[in-house]
């Protein structure tokens, strides 16, 4: 709440301070003087009858009576006897809130005759500015101060007079009647209509250069910044439309590009003259003067939009005052009377009611956008009644219009809303973001958790299957070789020595199983050299020299516990027929890789015997013989190797393993 009243209350303070600078006189002499060397000067008036005329329909002085002026070179100032009185400058009258159709009104040629001494060592050439003529075309005359002087022509703004209203007027003095010491008089005459508003700006006379920047000074705030501002509004309502356009919701942005384009059709008067033919020119002002309801109407809507909730009913009526104040004061009527006055007040009491009723919402507790938007309201209420006075006379000319400075304020309000939405935009994505990371962090951690219990879960699962895998092993080797040693024992069929070598071969097959579980990543030569170990004792007490060849291979990523098992069991039945049967004096064991496999190749110099035999054997006739061969074939396709053997009598024996590098699975 107290953000709110704060928002609020800074919106009026920048009303009062953007009013107040605004509304500053431009003319002031004392501060004329002393940004430079020019004075403003006092007249004599005298008005000359021009006849009278019947008014037409217009926004300012009648084509018509304009048309029915003598020409400017029959056009002189009055006589020096004639009626001339001293008048302080700037001279305006006010303006009627409506002027009827078809009354009589008199022309009058209103002439202001100054004089102006240019002092010793002034620079040269000399002009004159007048900030705003008001009421018709201005003539401008000057001579010298001496009797019976012809009067010269210097300015004849008739041709221009249309957009003459709000364009500042620079003279030049000829160069021979501004000599040092000289004193020249000048004539502005000013064709008005009786009783219909006229206002001229005090004159400023002086040094050419001096009076060129107040001229250039007042173009600017007059034309140049209004061009710009709207300009401006333009540029930014094309960036509101285009947001508008990629959001797909049109929204404040939709209508903030309305406000900017009939900003631009209320300024056109200061980018082109309005039309001289007379139904274009009452339409160009009708459609300019009109476009004030709707762009207010426009901006209540946009207002409006900052609040939760719809005031339908305002929005109506609203679009109903701006319909029916268009259609009054449509050039179609033929008895209507000339009301600007009337139909801008009506839109400043509109929009003063409106912009009180928005202010209580604010105060109940609107926010802060709706706020400042609102304020922006109070001073565009300001600057509209300031326009509404000078526009009716009872402010003097040479003050500006400010109206248009309220775009100012507009564009802030919107800039300043846009950087909100967008402020909050991005906060609100960065809250997403965190909620988004909060959540993955607490998803990370419940993941992380059942990764866990499904890391113990395997463990226990691949624990339970080496616990089953060894009692297999263990029932179909070691357990099966204990029951039949224990049934010879018991059948007394065994001698001592025989028991002796079935228990060795009973704790062989136990270090095997042993041995297939220690961790040798995958390392077929480490495996081999644990079996070389277990077994050096055993071929050297035989009598049997091993050589030992073993070269760089790949490991077996296949090579878990179980398959070294059958690995370990291949080669020690390799090493038992050496054993048994080779009669042997040498073992040569190598290791190598073969293209795609590995080879284990156990050669010996035994007795060797006929591949016949080795055929025979392996067809099963029967012997213990054949079971062993049987054995090692099918123990090495279940690793996907094969065996090959080679043997010839009195040669010895060769017994090669050829295990996959990659097996397929």
């Amino acid at each position: 709440m107290a953000e709110r009243w704060l928002a609020l209350g800074l919106s009026l303070l920048l009303a009062a301070v953007v009013s107040a600078t605004l509304l500053l006189d431009f003319n002031a002499p004392q501060r004329a003087e002393q940004a430079a060397p020019v004075a403003y000067v006092q007249a004599v008036l005298a008005i000359a009858p021009l006849g009278e005329q019947e008014l037409q329909l217009g926004r300012h002085l009648p084509e018509s009576a304009i048309l029915a002026l003598p020409p400017a070179q029959r056009q002189l100032p009055p006589a020096d006897g004639a009626d001339w009185r001293p008048v302080v400058l700037p001279d305006h009258a006010t303006r009627e809130a409506a002027l009827q159709s078809g009354r009589r009104y008199a022309l009058e040629m209103r002439w202001y005759r100054v004089q102006h001494r240019v002092a010793e060592g002034d620079p040269l050439p000399q002009a004159l500015h007048i900030a705003r003529a008001v009421g018709g075309p201005v003539l401008v005359m000057a001579r010298r101060d001496i009797a019976e002087a012809p009067w010269r022509l210097l300015l004849d703004n008739t041709p221009d007079w249309l957009s003459q209203w709000n364009r500042p007027l620079y003279v030049a003095l000829p160069p021979e009647l501004t000599a040092p010491g000289a004193v020249v008089q000048v004539a502005i005459g000013l064709p008005t209509v009786h009783g219909v508003q006229f206002g001229l700006a005090a004159p400023q006379i002086g040094p050419a250069s001096a009076v060129a920047w107040q001229q250039q000074r007042r173009q600017f705030w007059q034309v140049t910044a209004m061009q710009l501002l709207s300009l401006s509004g333009l540029v930014l309502g094309a960036l509101a439309l285009a947001l508008a356009w990629r959001r797909q919701q049109p929204g404040s942005h939709l209508l903030f590009a309305a406000i900017t384009s009939v900003w631009a059709v209320r300024n056109l008067h200061y980018f082109v003259a309005p039309p001289g033919e007379r139904l274009a020119y009452e339409w160009f002002w009708w459609a300019t003067n009109s476009s004030i309801s709707w762009l207010t109407l426009l901006f209540y809507l946009f207002v409006l939009r900052f609040l939760p909730r719809r005031y339908v009913a305002l929005e109506r009526a609203l679009l109903g005052f701006c319909v029916v104040l268009s259609l009054l004061t449509i050039p179609l009527w033929p008895l209507q009377a000339e009301a600007l006055v009337l139909q801008h007040a009506l839109n400043v009491a509109v929009a003063l009611g409106v912009c009180l009723f928005l202010a209580a919402l604010a105060l109940r507790g609107a926010g802060t956008e709706f706020s400042l938007l609102v304020g922006t309201l109070f001073v565009g209420i300001v600057l509209a009644m300031h326009d509404l006075l000078l526009l009716s006379g009872r402010l003097p000319p040479d003050h500006l219009y400010v109206l248009p400075y309220s775009c100012l304020l507009l564009l802030f309000t919107f800039q300043h809303a846009l950087a909100r939405q967008h402020a909050a935009a991005f906060a609100d994505l960065a809250r997403a973001n965190a909620e988004q990371e909060l959540r993955l962090a607490a998803q990370q951690a419940q993941l992380e958790a059942h990764h866990v219990t499904l890391v113990g879960f395997e463990r226990e699962q691949a624990l339970l299957r080496e616990r089953q895998r060894l009692m297999r092993d263990m029932h179909d080797g070691l357990g099966s070789a204990l029951l039949s040693s224990l049934a010879l024992v018991q059948g007394r069929e065994l001698s001592q020595p025989a028991l002796a070598g079935m228990l060795r071969e009973c704790i062989d097959d136990l270090r095997l199983v042993i041995d297939s579980l220690e961790p040798i990543e995958n390392d077929l030569a480490t495996l081999l050299g644990t079996l070389r170990l277990r077994l050096g004792d055993r071929l050297a007490a035989a009598g049997l020299q091993l050589h030992w060849a073993v070269d760089d291979v790949p490991p077996l990523a296949w090579l878990d516990p179980p398959s070294a098992l059958q690995v370990l069991r291949l080669a020690q039945e390799m090493f038992t027929n050496v054993l048994k049967h080779a009669r042997a004096r040498h073992v040569h064991v190598s290791l190598r890789r073969v293209g795609d496999d590995v080879q284990v190749e156990i050669a010996d110099d035994g007795v060797g015997c006929p591949a016949a035999s080795f055929e025979a054997r392996d067809a099963g006739a029967g012997s213990s013989g054949g079971r062993g061969l049987r054995n090692m074939r099918a123990r090495a396709k279940s690793l996907g190797a094969r065996v090959e053997f080679d043997s010839r009598p009195g040669e010895g024996t060769c017994v090669r393993l050829l295990l996959p590098i990659l097996r397929v699975q």
